[in-house]
């Protein structure tokens, strides 16, 4: 059966249902593969279970304060009209290039913190929808990953176990070190 998209619904909706419980039976099958692993390399799952978890929640506890500030923060700059003010000033210049000035604020608060950039995402939603060109364009920004070229190049030394990296350069799937 050959699926086309466009003015017929129900090719689309058949398609939805068979991803969805696709990726259900995905997502379980791995999470019965990972226990049964674990158990069969004597490896007690349970234990690493709840000492993973303990870890985790140290970590949200030290990042809570940095994530609060940079929310209050962002939402400080847009209660002042200064995220406004910036993506009036680039606006005109990122016109030529058909990025919405809209999108400026939730470009520069992303490069510092995704979930701070949330806030901005859900405001750009409720103004223009999700499913309006500026909608498309704020959900692919925000499922982009803007920090990995930055994780890998400080992380590539440290994988590869080299003592002695001074510089490393490349873009973000080769780094080099010099």
């Amino acid at each position: 059966m050959i699926l086309t998209f466009g003015k017929d619904k129900s090719n689309e909706r058949i398609a939805l249902n068979v991803l969805v419980n696709l990726s259900n039976i995905i997502i379980t099958a791995l999470i019965f593969y990972i226990v049964a692993y674990g158990i069969a390399c004597g490896t007690p799952v349970y234990e690493e279970f709840i000492k993973g978890a303990k870890d985790g929640m140290k970590t949200v506890v030290q990042i809570m304060p940095t994530l609060i500030g940079l929310m209050m923060a962002v939402g400080i700059l847009r209660a002042s009209g200064f995220m406004e003010f910036v993506g009036g000033l680039l606006g005109g210049i990122l016109g030529y290039v058909n990025f919405p000035a809209e999108l400026v604020p939730v470009t520069f608060v992303k490069m510092f913190s995704s979930s701070a950039a949330t806030g901005l995402v859900i405001d750009i939603f409720k103004e223009f929808g999700p499913d309006s060109y500026i909608g498309y364009a704020t959900s692919l920004m925000m499922s982009s990953k803007s920090n990995i070229p930055r994780n890998r190049q400080t992380a590539a030394p440290g994988a590869c176990t080299l003592r002695n990296a001074r510089i490393t350069i490349g873009d973000s799937s080769s780094p080099a070190v010099i």
